[in-house]
């Protein structure tokens, strides 16, 4: 299965983190060195993936202040990664409505 395959890469499988996404990661309890969020191919949550990383690439402004807010959440919650990932909504639902808008006028 892809999940012995992954743990073959020292990959540990956290079950689903959110609705239609499984998430792996890397690393120790500690010090995470790589997340894997799994979700199904063209589906929203796939979309929402690559519109908001392809904004942040071409929008150095934004992608600065989602580092900065991530950087701040990972620092107050250093062992409440529920709370981190809260603290990012708000922004990230932001983010995501102007990379739809983005996208749809690179069309």
């Amino acid at each position: 299965s892809r999940n012995d395959i992954l743990a073959e890469k020292s990959f540990i499988y956290r079950g689903q983190d959110l609705p239609c996404q499984y998430l792996y990661v890397r690393g120790t309890d500690d010090v995470r060195t790589h997340h894997i969020h799994v979700v199904i191919y063209d589906s929203e949550e796939w979309n929402n993936y690559l519109n908001m990383r392809d904004y942040l690439n071409c929008h150095e402004k934004e992608a600065k202040e989602y580092s900065k807010l991530k950087e701040s959440l990972a620092k107050k919650y250093p062992d409440d990664r529920i709370a981190y990932t809260e603290g990012k909504g708000k922004l990230i639902d932001d983010i995501l409505v102007r990379a739809e808008e983005w996208r749809a006028s690179q069309s």
